[in-house]
């Protein structure tokens, strides 16, 4: 797997906030583009797991660091 084009640190964020900052990050990547997102909140992957698909966007991964998650998308084609 690539390293990602762009981070966003979403650890300290509830709900709905997360998806907001990885949402504004993706704005100003190309299609193809991987972004990172770090979060704590137990909420984002199911969030993700929603948005990333009504949104044209691929989540590639998501995995589990000790409290946290480190969420992969992939930026889709613009809509």
């Amino acid at each position: 797997m690539n390293e990602p084009n762009a981070k966003v640190d979403a650890r300290g964020l509830q709900c709905p906030l997360p998806v907001f900052h990885a949402r504004d990050a993706l704005f100003d990547m190309a299609p193809g583009e991987l972004l990172e997102v770090l979060a704590d909140d137990p909420q984002a992957p199911t969030d993700f797991e929603k948005w990333c698909p009504k949104n044209g966007h691929l989540l590639v991964t998501i995995d589990t660091r000790g409290r946290a998650f480190r969420i992969l998308i992939k930026k889709g084609q613009e809509m």
